[in-house]
């Protein structure tokens, strides 16, 4: 199986998840890290480390057609590979997601209040998504980058080179997200306002 998970280290070594998963790192190997990245079809999803995120991991979304009559086969569809993370002093605590479905190369990032940690990104979230969801898109590289616009996102900007937004963090703090295209690939970078 071919690493589709590389993490990057201050010291410039490299792992794989052929060694381990980004939510599996001892604390000194995660305080060192740089940055997280999911490789997709050749294209790459990055979040950048910085003073505000911390734990890090991956979730593939799939979903797969039942019959009653059919013998069902194969693992499903994948629609969306993810790299996560964790805001640092979040209250609630909020679960940022950089999302790509490998069909269409398309990018979403969602920031989600969620009621507890979980180092694999698979929390509840603390309210149920609205019936209606807002995105805002950008056409970039042949591909739809969106930011789902639900708090803890305050407001979403076009930049030159993706797409950014501010979100609470808690009631005193708030961060920006800036997502960009770097050559064809997408890097996350969360920094505090």
């Amino acid at each position: 199986m071919s690493s589709r998970v590389l993490m990057h280290f201050n010291d410039g070594s490299t792992l794989t998840d052929d060694e381990l998963f980004p939510h599996e790192l001892t604390a000194d190997k995660a305080e060192a890290l740089t940055s997280v990245e999911r490789v997709i079809q050749g294209r790459h999803i990055t979040i950048l480390k910085s003073p505000i995120v911390q734990n890090f991991f991956v979730i593939t979304d799939a979903y797969r057609d039942w019959s009653f009559t059919d013998e069902s086969t194969g693992n499903g569809d994948v629609t969306l590979r993810t790299v996560g993370c964790h805001l640092k002093g979040s209250d609630p605590l909020v679960r940022i997601m950089l999302s790509m479905d490998p069909r269409t190369m398309s990018v979403l990032i969602r920031a989600e209040w969620v009621k507890s940690f979980d180092p694999r990104g698979f929390a509840a979230t603390l309210y149920p998504p609205p019936s209606v969801r807002r995105h805002i898109t950008k056409d970039l590289d042949d591909s739809h980058w969106s930011i789902l616009d639900e708090p803890p996102v305050r407001r979403v900007w076009g930049t030159e080179k993706g797409l950014a937004c501010l979100m609470a963090v808690n009631k005193e703090q708030r961060a920006i997200a800036e997502v960009r295209l770097v050559g064809t690939n997408c890097q996350l970078m969360i920094v505090p306002e």
